[in-house]
């Protein structure tokens, strides 16, 4: 018999035995596949772009997430510097390019930081719309093909003197309260970065950009809420 004949005999009982498993062939190739990485967008400014790092491309925090995390996961970097929460902001964040690709790279996941810059006087005049605008965004988001998981971050502190208009008082008595609020009434995943970054200054050189080290301790942060969602997830399916 030769190779051709055995190969085709081969086919043969493998299919024979994979239709009496009630699985068809192309079935069982399907799931023979590697599952395709959880694609992560992470929205936000300056600090999310990696403004306070030396090479952003390697020691920001979504960069840093991404190593964390592993080749399960794809991470994207969208941060844009200056950007606002708010639509009547000084830049408004969806008015943005950047906001038009993180929607069409189509996330599975995704953690927003923003709030920093919309603590400056000119942007916080407006502070009535910000939960209103917040949740718009959150819920453009969710209505993606991906229908992805949605994480909003309560910002980093910032400290005295204020650089370029931003209100640490803002950000520790106003915004985290009302990003905790909102989490709730939104139903989506809050992320501390307040709490692990509060005795960080000396991390934080400028008074409001982490460098390298800084951007660690947001990856690792974010990197175990989303897998403590994602194991939760795993848990509510059995």
């Amino acid at each position: 018999m030769n190779l051709r004949r055995i190969l085709a005999l081969f086919t043969t009982v493998a299919a024979l035995a994979l239709t009496a498993s009630g699985q068809s062939p192309a079935a069982a190739a399907a799931s023979s596949q590697p599952a395709a990485p959880l694609r992560v967008a992470c929205l936000g400014d300056s600090i999310t772009e990696g403004a306070g790092t030396r090479d952003p491309a390697t020691e920001s925090y979504p960069a840093q997430l991404a190593a964390l995390l592993g080749s399960g996961y794809e991470v994207r970097n969208f941060g844009k510097g200056g950007a606002t929460l708010l639509d009547v902001g000084d830049l408004p964040y969806r008015s943005l390019p950047h906001f038009a690709k993180a929607c069409a790279f189509n996330p599975d996941i995704i953690v927003i930081g923003l709030g920093t810059n919309d603590s400056k006087p000119q942007n916080w005049q407006h502070r009535e719309k910000f939960a209103a605008n917040y949740a718009s965004l959150i819920r453009q988001l969710r209505a993606l093909p991906s229908n992805p998981r949605v994480f909003i971050c309560q910002p980093m502190p910032a400290w005295p003197p204020s650089a370029w208009g931003i209100s640490p008082d803002v950000i520790e008595k106003e915004l985290r309260p009302l990003l905790a609020d909102l989490a709730r009434n939104e139903g989506v995943g809050l992320i501390d970065l307040f709490t692990p970054m509060r005795d960080q200054h000396a991390r934080t050189p400028d008074h409001v950009h982490p460098n390298a080290e800084g951007a660690a301790i947001i990856a690792q942060t974010v990197a175990q809420a989303i897998r403590a969602a994602e194991q939760n997830a795993g848990r509510a399916g059995h």
